[in-house]
């Protein structure tokens, strides 16, 4: 299933691909003991946890040559995000990092690490409250580049980067709500304030059709921020 999604990616012209063995999804979930209870190969010690990324890795990369693939991972503490759970989450993380970059650093486009040290949604910049510890934790274990995400502002995002903690960061959010954020960062100008009312994140039951239009769409950019007004989120 994997290499075919590959494959159709490329026949719809996309760059590249991402991996998404993060977030508590498929591939995290064999990652995690507390979760992966299978006790054939795919279960038990860490090497055969990280079995089925390294084989969907090496059914993928092929598809796409070199540099063209990444994969994005959320280490943790022992809680992860949607509910995955690890005893020893240290030697699962190292193990996978370690691996990517025996195995994969001169095949893969980057590694893409998300910080999990808070609560999954928080609207807090992470910088504010004391750092990215997962990131500067597991980032060196990988010999490639690393991009770095989740909770940064421009401003901290800039500094990670310049202390050397990672090679870039990526936003998820501010992209939703500016839709010239790569200008805006250029001039130093604060992105449009983002709306989780908005997110599409929790189906469409008894949401209208009117909510659902709105938020991704009609934020303004930086030259009509201060004439146009935002939408109404009173009634949603």
């Amino acid at each position: 299933a994997y290499r075919v999604a590959a494959v159709n990616a490329k026949k719809a012209g996309f760059d590249g691909v991402e991996l998404h063995a993060a977030n508590g999804y498929l591939i995290e979930q064999f990652f995690n003991n507390q979760v992966n209870l299978r006790t054939d190969e795919y279960g038990g010690a860490v090497e055969n946890r990280a079995r089925l990324c390294f084989e969907i890795l090496d059914a993928i990369i092929p598809v796409w040559g070199e540099k063209r693939v990444g994969i994005r991972l959320s280490p943790h503490e022992g809680n992860g995000v949607n509910g995955v759970k690890d005893s020893d989450p240290e030697a699962i993380y190292t193990f996978v990092l370690e691996q990517l970059s025996v195995r994969y650093a001169d095949k893969l486009a980057y590694v893409h690490i998300i910080e999990t040290s808070r609560p999954f949604g928080t609207d807090k910049s992470f910088a504010e409250e004391g750092g990215f510890k997962m990131i500067e934790k597991y980032a060196p274990l990988y010999k490639g580049p690393v991009i770095a995400a989740s909770g940064f502002t421009p401003n901290a995002a800039t500094k990670f980067v310049e202390a050397g903690c990672a090679d870039a960061v990526a936003f998820g959010r501010f992209f939703i709500s500016t839709p010239d954020l790569p200008e805006r960062i250029r001039q130093g100008a604060n992105p449009n304030n983002y709306t989780r009312k908005t997110f599409y994140t929790k189906g469409t039951k008894d949401v209208s059709d009117k909510a659902l239009r709105i938020g991704y769409t009609d934020y303004p950019t930086l030259a009509n921020a201060k004439t146009e007004n935002l939408f109404d989120l009173s009634k949603l």
